[in-house]
């Protein structure tokens, strides 16, 4: 089932709609009296893949979802503030911010665009906001038996260790492909105590909803922000890229999750 929703949410993307067109497209060339429909489908599969290409658009949907990260984030420093001293049972981290190692042709975990979730999570941690760290993450769906791949656990544990933290600090959830199983198997971990919760901006809506769901007790501490306009000219943000092909990407993603429940 999760590999069935992992497509449809890949069919629902720009790069989906455009195959998905295509292929449409390239049945209806057959029919003379359709001929004029599969036109007008690779006309609009291409023009959607230009709008999402730009990056006024795709900062659009992304800053969205990083405002309400940001809106959770002063939330919980308003209840840190009332509730002096303060102090998280543990910080989750949670997985995506790696490729993990999977010997020999990559030896060693590779940092991804979300790496930053694993730098805050150790800066929180050394700065004293909780004595442990829950590393969440395991293999992607279809690879659960791989066991010469590393789980993302294992692979931020890793790189947790190469910053600093101590390795009775790191506690591995090592078993969860998606946000609402990171949620699920770390309420096994900590049950009620209040934790934070680290992971990139535009994630962080829909796992505190996920984690609130299950019971958790979280308050949001979001790192990697994708949405910076005020570096970029305007003409420059209306030039079709790849990466704002990808932060689309990412927040459709999202939206469509939080829609579902997923």
């Amino acid at each position: 089932m999760l590999i069935v929703i992992k497509i449809l949410t890949w069919i629902a993307s720009p790069l989906g709609i455009l195959t998905l067109g295509a292929l449409c497209a390239l049945g209806l060339l057959f029919s003379r009296r359709l001929r004029w429909l599969s036109v007008t489908i690779i006309f609009l599969s291409i023009i959607q893949l230009i709008g999402f290409s730009s990056p006024l658009i795709a900062d659009a949907l992304m800053d969205r979802l990083e405002n309400q990260a940001r809106a959770l984030a002063e939330g919980g420093k308003r209840a840190e503030k009332i509730l002096e001293q303060k102090k998280y049972a543990a910080i989750i981290l949670l997985g995506g911010a790696t490729t993990p190692a999977s010997p020999p042709r990559r030896p060693d975990p590779d940092l991804g665009s979300a790496a930053d979730r694993i730098w805050h999570a150790a800066r929180l941690y050394q700065q004293g906001l909780a004595p442990q760290i829950i590393v969440s993450g395991g293999r992607s769906p279809g690879l659960e038996s791989a066991t010469e791949i590393q789980t993302e656990a294992q692979a931020m544990r890793l790189l947790l260790l190469n910053l600093g933290v101590p390795p009775s600090a790191i506690v591995l959830e090592e078993e969860s492909r998606t946000t609402r199983e990171n949620a699920a198997l770390t309420k096994k971990l900590i049950g009620n105590q209040p934790a934070a919760l680290v992971t990139s901006a535009f994630h962080m809506p829909r796992s505190i909803k996920n984690f609130q769901k299950e019971g958790l007790v979280v308050d949001a501490f979001p790192t990697d922000f994708q949405v910076t306009p005020e570096v970029t000219p305007l003409w420059a943000r209306m030039l079709p890229t790849a990466g704002a092909l990808q932060r689309s990407e990412m927040a459709i993603k999202e939206y469509i999750a939080l829609l579902v429940n997923y």
